[in-house]
């Protein structure tokens, strides 16, 4: 920290707000970063409403924009600040006060003429950032105290906490802090007065009534040999200009600083100057605590109210917006939840109404498959049951005579029983016994053991009936001879 002018200042880490200084914003429970950059001096605070919760002063002088980053970076580090937003108080040794004189007017109307009368007055080589306090007119005309800075440091500043992501809402002059103690002062409401803050190897002077009203202010650096003679030449210019600009004769001195205070009151400045110490307690943190409870809205403040009116407006649309894609997203993914109800509903119902109609086919399924389940034994009988078909072929080829001569041998499942139905067709070949002998030792041995054939009808039996003789015999050429033909149909009922 750049020693006073005097001697250091003790430094004094409270976090009680001073007695009696007036509040100009309403409080909130809200985290502001407070940063002071007087003359040099750097010091932070981070509050919570208005309390401070940390602090920091940087250890050495902050004298430029790059140096400025540099220190906000550490202090949001050292306070832990988490906040986004934050107000600086500044004096600069490029900070300039100017009182401009205006035709009568009102809101919009002053800050557009201003404007022109600032650009015209090319107070910087570029540029001018300002802000305006309004003073008590003169012979008819408005007139304001303008704070200016070059535009380009102005800008340096916003584009420094815009890469910390922290919003700055406002920048304002050290008079607009120090008007606050002219309240506090042993004056008349409308008496003049000066007061005097210790800023190091500088001064800051603010004229001004003891009701409040910031008449001028300008900071005048102090160095060489005898740096309390050269305070007090700086304190009688201002008291000149008092006298010339505002006709007011000043006789009161108060001095914010015990060291530089001690110094003053024994340099004979004026005749009939009284000079008193300031009534608030030195606090390292006393500006950057105080500038946190400004009103951004106030006109001292470099960025102006229609940046301010923009970004709300801004801010608001953005909320807006935000708000709006949160409801549609909402929107989106209730009405995607419904449908997918909707969907797994109707396919649950599908499903179920698919089950249902399938039930009578698995019904129809599942009785085809009895029915077939119950004739497959019937039809193909038991695993244990031999194969009837072939042994009677078998058995009927180990019997046959050989003057019989078999065409036809059909074995088949009886459709009215659970036997085999049996047609033979066949020929008997002339010879010395009589065909019945023949055809009718045959057919005894089918009926006996093992398949007993149950004869139904034969040739035989149909010659026994109608009593005709035997079939006619037929001419064959070869060793055979005469053949007759027969038939042999029954049924086996059983295996024995």
């Amino acid at each position: 920290m750049r020693p006073s002018l005097f001697s250091p200042l003790p430094v004094v880490n409270s976090d009680d707000g001073e007695a009696g200084a007036p509040r100009q914003r309403p409080l909130m429970a809200r985290t502001t970063l407070g940063i002071s950059w007087l003359n040099g001096r750097f010091h932070a605070a981070s509050l919570a409403g208005e309390t401070v919760t940390a602090s920091w002063s940087c250890p050495h002088p902050v004298g430029q924009g790059s140096e400025f980053a540099g220190a906000l970076a550490e202090a949001i580090q050292q306070t832990r600040f988490n906040g986004t937003q934050a107000m600086v108080i500044i004096d600069h040794r490029s900070l300039l006060f100017h009182v401009q004189d205006t035709p009568p007017g009102e809101g919009k109307m002053v800050d557009q003429l201003l404007e022109q009368l600032v650009g015209r007055g090319k107070f910087f080589e570029e540029k001018a950032a300002w802000g305006r306090l309004a003073l008590p007119p003169a012979n008819g005309r408005s007139r304001y105290l303008l704070s200016l800075l070059p535009d380009s440091l102005f800008q340096e500043l916003i584009a420094t906490f815009t890469a910390q992501r922290i919003e700055l809402l406002g920048v304002f002059p050290i008079a607009t802090v120090l008007g606050d103690q002219l309240r506090l002062l042993a004056a008349q409401e409308t008496e003049v007065i000066l007061l005097a803050a210790d800023l190091g190897d500088a001064i800051h002077l603010l004229l001004g009534q003891g009701g409040g009203q910031v008449l001028f202010s300008r900071t005048v650096a102090i160095a060489g040999q005898q740096p309390s003679e050269s305070a007090a030449q700086e304190i009688n210019r201002t008291l000149h200009y008092a006298q010339q600009q505002f006709g007011a004769t000043v006789t009161k001195l108060f001095v914010y600083g015990s060291s530089a205070f001690a110094t003053l009151k024994e340099v004979p400045i004026r005749p009939g100057l009284a000079i008193a110490r300031s009534p608030l307690a030195e606090d390292p943190f006393y500006f950057a605590r105080q500038v946190s409870l400004l009103s951004p809205k106030l006109r001292l403040n470099f960025i102006p109210a229609a940046a301010l009116k923009k970004k709300s407006s801004r801010q608001l649309t953005a909320a807006f917006v935000v708000l709006l894609a949160t409801i549609a997203v909402v929107t989106t993914v209730v009405t995607e939840l419904k449908v997918r109800a909707r969907e797994r509903s109707l396919q649950y119902k599908a499903r179920q109404s698919s089950a249902e109609f399938e039930i009578p086919n698995q019904a129809i399924v599942l009785q085809n498959d009895t029915n077939r389940g119950r004739s497959l034994p019937s039809a193909s009988g038991s695993t244990n049951d031999p194969a009837v078909p072939v042994l009677f072929s078998r058995y009927v080829a180990s019997i046959l005579p050989d003057t019989l001569t078999l065409s036809r041998l059909d074995v088949q499942r009886a459709s009215s029983t659970n036997g085999w139905q049996v047609h033979i067709e066949g020929t008997a070949v002339d010879s010395s016994a009589p065909f019945v002998d023949r055809v009718g030792g045959f057919e005894g041995r089918l009926s006996g053991a093992p398949f007993q054939l149950r004869i139904q009808d034969s040739t035989l039996r149909q010659m026994t009936r109608s009593g005709v003789a035997a079939p006619a015999q037929r001419e064959r050429g070869g060793e055979r001879g005469i053949e007759r033909s027969f038939f042999i149909e029954g049924v086996i009922d059983a295996i024995r």
